[in-house]
């Protein structure tokens, strides 16, 4: 679900924009990594050169990490070929958490960030933060974009998340 609050055009024209992609590395995305990471390496090739892009993995409960944080579009293929997904358990509420600290460190270079959400599940631990978290986040992002894969994932959760943001 695509949740445009504000549009944000990727051109060289615009204002830099802190681009936070989260990735669910938990065990049922095995078999979608490859594909995860393809689409991750396909978006940042159509972001401005003057963006930046932070990407963060997460799984089980305190299992979550930033792949890298601020960097240019350009470092992403190499960082994203060579990572390996933790495959665990599912908790989106730590990493959700992180994204406002990294929001804060990241505002001197823009105040403008876009948010890309992505996975396959079920959180199964802290469900009950995470709509919390979301509305917390909602004033801080121009954009985001929730991608579920495959047919199993939480349509429902990832709607009330929409909502939270400020989307539908």
């Amino acid at each position: 679900q695509h949740l445009p609050k504000s549009e944000v055009k990727l051109s060289s024209e615009t204002i830099p924009t802190n681009r936070i992609i989260i990735l669910d590395g938990s065990g049922s995305m095995f078999s979608d990594a490859d594909s995860v990471k393809r689409d991750v390496i396909e978006q940042t090739q159509k972001m401005s050169q003057n963006d930046t892009v932070s990407i963060g993995v997460f799984s089980s409960k305190g299992q979550f990490t930033w792949v890298c944080k601020g960097t240019t579009p350009q470092n992403v293929k190499k960082l994203v070929d060579s990572y390996r997904f933790p495959f665990n358990m599912t908790c989106y509420s730590d990493i959700l958490s992180d994204t406002e600290k990294l929001i804060a460190d990241l505002s001197p270079i823009s105040n403008v960030f876009s948010l890309m959400f992505m996975t396959d599940g079920y959180p199964n631990q802290d469900t009950e933060k995470i709509i919390p978290l979301c509305k917390l986040l909602a004033p801080k992002l121009a954009s985001v974009l929730l991608i579920g894969y495959g047919n199993y994932y939480g349509k429902e959760l990832m709607a009330e998340m929409a909502k939270a943001i400020g989307g539908s």
